[in-house]
């Protein structure tokens, strides 16, 4: 008797819904099931946010769920909420979750409300323990887990958690609205998670001083009206170097091209020029030029400069250089450690909100189903023990470096491999593409062009 074939996927934010859109597309609906603890997946943490000034942080024109529908998502907006939304507009990120939703609805993949803690492999393909006791088999499972809260600081004591001043995720919907209005603010870190908290804090007229704490201490840029080069200015025939990458793109620099059009004439390429390097030369690019381009890479829409503009400038929001070594309760308020350019520092503020970004590392997540895959050799962590190991198709690498014909990764679990897969533009292609993987690996004699 022929197995029945089951596809599950794991998570129920952006990743996983726009394979669950795709999937349906590719008339697999109906043997999908989507695991999520939520009571309606679709948008995830980032796209959860009620406040209409977090605003997405690219331009609507490469948000569609469709790669090769560029108006898609316009469409709805002009259905849903705003006719005279344009492509080079930037939404509210509330108005994107609820799209992502309407997705997932429209998908009619089932939804199943559970938490993954462990997989086994049995003959007739891996099964799924949830946290209840129960189980749920298939033949293919796709980690869709989205990111996590950020990694741990150092030398943060049991007091400054237990005072609930010390704020570890910054989605927390009840965190910052603990924050009393005249309470100083140390936020550590200075990317887009910081300036989602400012915004946060200046909405519900937070009075108190903001200090932004990072190395560099580099905010990210401004999403401006660019013309973009028409190839690559990193091309394919430079040097597979850190050196090399840059001296081609200081190239362009010289030959007046802004540093945030040759960042997106790379958008295409740079997985693969990432691939291309050695582990070296990849650790020689994060060390030394990867905060640069981030900071040039994931700009801010317009409104959203503007106001952390205006933050900097009336002095409600500074910056400091420096490295968060410590935060420890002191008294009614935290002590916060900074070991600075000229020596240690200590700022002393009513709460302090980790702003660092999402912990790669799953190996110290908070998600049991990817700690144990990685205790049991199912899955390895991929560069600098970050994200997974996975080939071309997203299928999982194991022990022995060998890819999973059942499970695959989709979205941030892949940066372990790749350069570029946490935004909008890369998940929906991976969407698309292992969708079509999997239609054919369940029907090869249906799949497209056989």
């Amino acid at each position: 008797m022929p197995q029945r074939q089951h596809i599950a996927i794991v998570g129920g934010g952006a990743s996983g819904t726009l394979l669950a859109w795709q999937l349906a597309r590719q008339g697999l609906a109906g043997m999908t099931t989507l695991l999520d603890p939520a009571e309606a997946p679709g948008a995830g943490l980032a796209y959860s946010t009620s406040f209409p000034q977090h605003l997405v942080n690219v331009r609507n024109e490469t948000l569609s769920a469709d790669p090769s529908d560029a108006g898609h998502l316009l469409r709805w907006v002009h259905a849903m909420h705003d006719p005279g939304a344009g492509p080079d507009g930037f939404i509210p990120r509330r108005w994107f979750g609820d799209y992502l939703r309407t997705l997932f609805r429209e998908s009619g993949v089932r939804h199943r409300r559970g938490v993954a803690v462990a997989m086994e492999r049995r003959s007739c393909g891996p099964v799924l323990l949830l946290a209840d006791g129960s189980r749920l088999h298939a033949t293919h499972v796709v980690l869709a887990t989205g990111n996590f809260p950020p990694p741990p600081l150092p030398e943060l004591d049991d007091a400054a958690i237990a005072s609930g001043r010390y704020h570890h995720d910054v989605w927390d919907p009840d965190a910052l609205g603990r924050i009393g209005p005249d309470e100083d603010v140390v936020l550590i870190g200075t990317g887009l998670s910081t300036v989602d908290a400012v915004l946060r804090l200046r909405a519900q007229a937070h009075r108190g001083a903001l200090v932004a704490v990072s190395r560099r201490a580099w905010l990210p840029e401004v999403h401006r009206a660019l013309t973009v080069p028409g190839s690559p200015v990193v091309g394919a025939d430079v040097q597979a170097t850190a050196r090399g990458y840059l001296a081609a793109f200081r190239r362009a620099l010289r030959d007046g091209i802004p540093a945030a059009a040759a960042v997106d004439s790379l958008r295409a390429t740079s997985n693969a020029l990432w691939l291309a390097l050695s582990e070296n030369e990849k650790r020689r690019f994060r060390r030394h030029l990867q905060r640069r381009w981030d900071v040039v890479r994931r700009r801010m829409a317009p409104m959203v400069g503007a106001a952390v503009t205006e933050a900097l400038r009336d002095e409600s929001l500074t910056l400091r250089r420096g490295r968060v070594t410590a935060v420890r309760q002191d008294g009614d308020a935290l002590a916060i450690t900074v070991r600075t350019p000229g020596g240690t520092d200590t700022i002393r503020a009513g709460h302090a909100i980790n702003t660092t970004g999402p912990d790669p590392r799953y190996g110290r997540g908070e998600s049991p189903l990817l700690r144990t895959l990685l205790q049991e050799g199912l899955a390895v962590a991929g560069f600098e023990g970050e994200g997974l190991r996975c080939d071309a198709d997203g299928a999982v690498l194991d022990r022995q470096d060998r890819p999973t014909p059942d499970l695959f990764s989709l979205g941030p679990p892949r940066m372990g491999t790749l350069f570029e897969s946490v935004a909008i533009p890369e998940i929906r292609a991976q969407a698309a593409a292992l969708a079509a993987h999997l239609r054919e690996a369940i029907h090869p004699e249906t799949a497209r062009g056989g």
